[in-house]
């Protein structure tokens, strides 16, 4: 669903990071963290949330019932910086191509880029403003694209070291919608894992929907769809598949969530509520749709194997985990498919819980699933935090080895969100174990 509109360009430049940098303590397997006999445990199987003082910035703690690294890796109120600085979002990946960089968003509208072995701070990103989108080249880990606050006519490519910027992609005067004054993902979406193709939603400057588009990168072509889908209502996101052959998008007012081919010749409905969600990759290299649904018994964890939706005109979705567990209990999941190049596997990121305040095992909890049929979910660390509004939200993001995980978090004191980092996680999903 979409996530609050975030930025006005009359809000004044809000105050710079202040310079820190610190050096992480190590978090190699077989040392103080992690040892080869040391797995993680399966979740349901383990107890909830155990008491953790709030780190100090730099600090690394292990997180004893996982015996994972967890490193505070920034201190907004140390950086005189209002509320929070934070990953932005599950659905984008939040590394660079080499992990040696991570883009974090920042309380006013600004994004800046943290120093991953370090912590240290390297600058504000030149060009980007609120929704921007920023998503990093997937070779490259010097660049970064990114889009207009809410969208525009254009793509831009950022040299991070730079700091100097060029326009790959230009659509003015190049769709059928005399209206169309901007493209965007609505802030939620990605392109396919090699940067190739991208998803759009076209809508006119007041956001009312036009259509959606497919953008080649790599030959600058593009693909419309005239008229979006006036049966489902207005888009609310759309993203690439992590393929490219598909285009989702999530409708509003129970239009549900739709796959096309790259081309718009053939659709299927994936899932009847645009609830939260990611597209990751399976073990064969087909395309997933992983959410939890509200709407069915249980409150399932779902994934569905697009390509074999698209093939059989329906969906049929493989439950791997409930959560409605009795007593009011629920909670609220992001995830995080951006594990390309460790497939079969999704992040999630919990929050809220049931409403007689019941800890299940699952709540405040940063979890490694499984896609398969009686996949394993497999507890990563706790996340400590309490969420009184969206931007409190965990948003956890996976690096594209499942290696390293970023995620936000309050700690519970209502003090405003900071960045965590999870290291050498290369251990975790042995088959064998």
């Amino acid at each position: 669903m979409r996530r609050p509109h975030r930025f006005s360009a009359r809000l004044a430049p809000i105050a710079a990071f202040v310079a820190v940098a610190f050096l992480l303590t190590s978090c190699e397997v077989g040392t103080s963290c992690t040892t080869p006999n040391s797995p993680l445990p399966i979740a349901d199987q383990t107890p909830n949330t155990p008491t953790q003082a709030e780190p100090a910035l730099g600090q690394t703690y292990v997180d004893q019932l996982h015996d994972t690294c967890v490193t505070r890796m920034t201190d907004h109120d140390a950086a005189g910086i209002p509320n929070f600085i934070r990953n932005d979002y599950s659905r984008r990946q939040a590394f660079n191509a080499d992990d040696t960089r991570l883009v974090a968003y920042v309380s006013g509208g600004s994004w800046r880029q943290i120093d991953v072995a370090t912590g240290a701070d390297l600058g504000r990103l030149p060009g980007l403003v609120g929704d921007a989108e920023p998503q990093w080249h997937p070779t490259d880990p010097d660049l970064l694209y990114y889009i207009p606050n809410f969208g525009g006519l254009t793509v831009h490519q950022l040299n991070v070291v730079t700091g100097q910027s060029i326009t790959v992609g230009d659509f003015t005067g190049r769709l059928p919608w005399p209206s169309a004054a901007r493209l965007w993902s609505g802030s939620e979406g990605s392109p396919s894992a090699d940067g190739r193709w991208w998803g759009f939603m076209a809508q006119t400057s007041g956001g009312s929907p036009l259509g959606l588009v497919v953008w080649d990168r790599a030959t600058d072509t593009l693909t419309t769809f005239d008229g979006d889908n006036a049966s489902l209502g207005e888009a609310n996101y759309t993203s690439m598949s992590p393929t490219g052959d598909y285009i989702v998008a999530g409708y509003n007012g129970g239009g549900g969530v739709w796959a096309y081919t790259r081309d718009f010749s053939d659709s299927v409905q994936i899932a009847a509520q645009g609830e939260h969600s990611d597209l990751a990759l399976l073990e064969n290299g087909n395309d997933a749709y992983v959410a939890l649904d509200f709407e069915v018994t249980g409150g399932p964890v779902q994934y569905t194997d697009i390509a074999e939706a698209m093939a059989a005109g329906a969906a049929s979705p493989v439950t791997l985990f409930d959560t409605y567990l009795g007593n009011g209990t629920f909670t609220s999941i992001h995830f995080s498919g951006k594990a390309f190049g460790h497939t079969g596997w999704v992040l999630a990121s919990t929050y809220n819980h049931g409403s007689n305040n019941t800890q299940e095992w699952y709540t405040r909890r940063l979890l490694a699933i499984e896609l398969k049929p009686g996949g394993r979910v497999l507890g990563m660390a706790h996340t400590h935090g309490d969420v009184n509004q969206y931007f409190d939200e965990t948003h956890a993001s996976v690096n594209r080895d499942f290696t390293k995980v970023v995620f936000n978090s309050d700690w519970g004191t209502g003090d405003g969100v900071d960045i965590y980092l999870i290291d050498d996680l290369n251990w975790i999903v042995d088959p064998d174990r």
